[in-house]
């Protein structure tokens, strides 16, 4: 089985190897990138709620 990560792993794989900065399947998937990396820094996670 093959799991989202394992998808989008590969499509970053394959854009730096091939060198090719315009794979389709990585310039749709970048915007995603830029936007995690946009988070603030001091944010904590949200919990689950569970007793800790």
């Amino acid at each position: 089985m093959i799991s989202l990560a394992d998808i989008l792993a590969y499509n970053v794989y394959r854009r730096f190897r091939e060198n090719d900065p315009a794979y389709p399947y990585f310039t749709r998937l970048q915007p995603q990138f830029v936007e995690v990396r946009k988070l603030p820094e001091n944010e904590e996670p949200p919990t689950t709620g569970g007793s800790g």
